[in-house]
């Protein structure tokens, strides 16, 4: 399949910074690397540098800030792109508990824009059904098992977790063709 847009993943949250770039300037970085100019950049700065929340050390090189600094701005830029395909891979679990509200409650907002399409890579349960209404269960780097994120999770957490998965998949998908 194809994919026209903005695609915005958060596998890695501090993929592609410079750590001799300052915050600020990796900002601009990451918006740049996505084709976006500086005026437009300059208008998600402010709405990043605040959900990030890193205080002056937005304008210190990124060498100097400690791992969850980093994750901080990494979702901050990331969340407020406004990306057509968002990627998330257990980043709603980085920074301390208020840190993790606010980035649970911009991607509620983002998924109830209904703009952004959602693709959450996680082994929480509970997160998933949080976010999903459809789940996909991979096995062995294949689609065990596609369809409503309630029967996903009973899957997950049975077959997988329990140990006993089938030897092909449970669901068809236009993933297995």
């Amino acid at each position: 399949s194809e994919v026209r847009g903005e695609v915005s993943a958060r596998l890695e949250l501090t993929a592609g910074f410079d750590p001799e770039f300052t915050g600020r300037e990796n900002i601009y970085l990451r918006g740049h690397m996505r084709g976006m100019t500086d005026e437009v950049i300059r208008k998600y700065e402010k709405t990043i540098i605040d959900f990030a929340d890193i205080g002056e050390y937005i304008d210190q090189p990124v060498r100097t800030y400690s791992s969850g600094m980093k994750a901080r701005l990494g979702f901050a830029i990331n969340a407020n792109i406004e990306p057509e395909i968002l990627i998330v891979d257990e980043a709603l679990s980085v920074g301390d508990a208020a840190f993790r509200n606010k980035c649970r409650d911009i991607v509620n907002k983002i998924i109830a824009e209904d703009n952004t399409t959602l693709l959450l890579v996680t082994h929480s349960s509970a997160m998933a059904k949080q976010f999903c209404k459809r789940g996909i269960v991979l096995y062995n780097s294949k689609v065990y098992f596609d369809g409503d994120i309630n029967e996903a999770v009973k899957v997950y957490e049975e077959d997988i977790l329990g140990g006993k998965p089938a030897p092909k998949p449970k669901a068809n998908s236009i993933l297995n063709q």
